[in-house]
């Protein structure tokens, strides 16, 4: 807000709370953004004529006319030769004041100058309707209400715009407004999205792009869950299988056909344990099954036969089912015999699986070099460019270079007082053109501003524009790898 203003918002504040205007409000006073300086004003409720002078958001400093004849005898307005003539004036009625189009003349050959109407004068809404005005969506809707109209619900201001111009104006008129209207929303919509919705617009795709890794990794995790399920149940299904193939024909009813199948032996068998361990019994279990399988039963062994730690052999669990049955292929060259000889000695641990050997034919497996890999992500080719305390960016939805002070800039000369600096390259330029335009401004504003942010040791000022040829390459990578733009809507 400029000095002007500020005095015409502090002006409208204090008439406000001094006179107390009936059935208005403090916000009210916007309506003087409609007219602008050189504007003649008539009230309709007390007839006056004025000049505006200059324009504020809250107020208008007008100067007081008066209509008088030229030589010809026509009406003329006159500006009052008064220093009191010159006033602030306060508009909150938008339905009292009229704008009268007027030109300027002289009223003779040496002056003074004077204004006659040029055309029939006009309300406000219809001169802002054809003449067009800055105004927001909020002031909009706020006019519409005040012309006894009514909005349609959830419009843009777009459709507010349309809506004022049919509401306001003649049919006739609405044909020259509404293709003003055309023309000007074409130009902006051709115009670059400014730096602060370009912000929004990034923070929406990280969002997308996060919400997306979810959803992937939430794929994957399902995908792990039903591999591992599959494992699970073709291991379950080989075990039972391997317990199938070990178990014993007898089921230990009754009295048993053999020596050692009988309740009996297995009684006896338990009171042996007794004294033992569970690690002794179980190692004790895993022996009687692999020396029945493969040899004879082995004589009665005492808890002293029992080593403290078993051997690397000696492992508990499924893999003994598979050494109780060697295949021939494990076996090694020049053997004949099974596992089991005839001997009453039971084989010992080490003597059920054969050493590892290696195939004849084949070649050991080259080792395989080792390599490092480098990602070189956007944000650390960009910081290479930045100056200190700034930031580079890359607006992946709009093609656009984003670049952003971390301190406060507003100090700054003009146009370097703003901290953001973007620009994009989708339609109007290449990305290496609207790099280097970013590039070259922000080093240009880190020139008035280095005693805030000195270089650090080893680095260099960059000249602005020119940027290393090595990091060019690799952004050019990550340019190509850009997903498609996405097109939204105009509402």
């Amino acid at each position: 807000m400029g000095l002007f203003e500020s005095v015409a918002a502090t002006e409208w504040v204090f008439h406000f709370f001094s006179d107390e205007p009936p059935g208005c409000s403090v916000n009210d006073a916007w309506i003087a953004s409609l007219v602008k300086s050189g504007d003649f004003l008539a009230q309709q409720s007390t007839g006056r004529l004025v000049m505006v002078v200059a324009a504020a958001r809250f107020a208008c400093l007008v100067w007081e006319v008066t209509v008088q004849h030229d030589q010809n005898g026509e009406s003329c307005f006159l500006c009052k030769p008064d220093g009191n003539a010159v006033h602030w004036q306060f508009l909150v009625d938008v339905q009292d004041w009229l704008l009268v189009p007027a030109t300027p003349i002289l009223l003779s050959d040496k002056g003074p100058i004077a204004w006659k109407r040029s055309a029939d004068a006009m309300s406000l809404p219809q001169a802002l309707c054809l003449q067009g005005c800055a105004i927001n969506k909020e002031q909009l809707l706020q006019l519409i209400k005040q012309l006894n109209g009514t909005p349609p619900k959830g419009a843009s201001k777009r459709r507010l715009q349309e809506f004022l111009i049919e509401h306001v104006l003649s049919p006739a008129e609405q044909a020259v407004a509404l293709q003003q209207f055309q023309t000007a929303t074409s130009a902006e919509w051709e115009d670059e999205v400014d730096s602060q919705f370009s912000e929004i617009i990034s923070e929406l795709d990280k969002d997308e792009a996060n919400s997306g890794d979810i959803k992937e990794y939430v794929n994957i995790k399902k995908k792990g869950q039903l591999q591992l399920k599959r494992k699970f149940k073709a291991a379950d299904q080989e075990l039972k299988e391997l317990k199938k193939q070990a178990r014993s024909r007898g089921r230990g009813k009754g009295r048993g056909k053999g020596s050692g199948k009988g309740a009996k032996a297995k009684a006896k068998a338990k009171a042996k344990d007794k004294g033992l361990s569970f690690f002794e019994r179980s190692l004790r279990r895993q022996r009687n099954k692999a020396a029945g399988a493969g040899a004879a039963p082995a004589e009665n062994a005492g808890p002293a036969e029992i080593h403290a730690e078993p051997s690397r052999e000696e492992v508990v669990g499924p893999p003994l089912l598979d050494q109780a049955k060697p295949s021939s292929s494990s076996r090694p060259e020049g053997t004949g015999e099974p596992a089991a000889s005839s001997s009453s000695r039971a084989a010992g641990p080490g003597e059920l699986e054969p050493p590892a050997q290696v195939l004849p034919g084949l070649a050991q497996p080259a080792e395989r070099a080792s390599f490092i890999k480098v990602n070189k992500s956007p944000d650390e080719l960009l910081g290479r460019l930045a100056p200190p305390r700034c930031t580079f960016g890359l607006n992946h939805q709009d093609r656009r270079w984003t670049s952003q002070f971390k301190f406060d800039t507003s100090h700054a000369p003009y146009p370097y007082s703003q901290r953001t600096k973007s620009r994009s390259f989708a339609k109007e330029c290449s990305w290496q053109e609207a790099l280097r335009e970013v590039h070259a401004w922000n080093w240009r504003k880190w020139s008035h501003l280095k005693n805030e942010a000195p270089l650090e040791a080893g680095d260099s000022e960059q000249i602005p524009g020119q940027m290393p040829a090595d990091v060019m390459q690799d952004l050019q990578v990550v340019v190509d790898k850009l997903p498609e733009m996405k097109k939204y809507g105009r509402k």
